[in-house]
């Protein structure tokens, strides 16, 4: 990680947003592969900034009630274990990730 950040601290602003944008494209693409509840609710690619900004932030209670549609179906390699977590519920009703 820190040799990536070395190599991309000095870059140009619009060459490292265009960057961000090809990684984000991918995570982009991976969910909609993987994660049930995206399939329908993510852009075709490539990924530009307009179809970013039009994506609605996923809320507590999309969390929630989206439950299981929210898990990917598969990890790529090298990304570790999957692990739970959930949130007390001490402000309402508790959200399991």
């Amino acid at each position: 990680m820190l040799q990536r950040l070395t190599q991309t601290e000095r870059l140009d602003p619009a060459d490292l947003r265009r960057r961000q944008f090809q990684q984000l494209g991918l995570l982009v693409a991976h969910a909609a592969r993987t994660v049930p509840y995206y399939r329908d609710r993510l852009p075709e690619p490539p990924l530009t900034e307009a179809a970013w900004s039009r994506l609605p932030v996923l809320t507590r209670r999309d969390v929630q009630e989206a439950g299981a549609a929210l898990h990917a179906t598969e990890v790529p390699p090298g990304h570790g274990t999957i692990a739970r977590a959930a949130t007390s519920g001490s402000t309402g009703t508790p959200v399991t990730v």
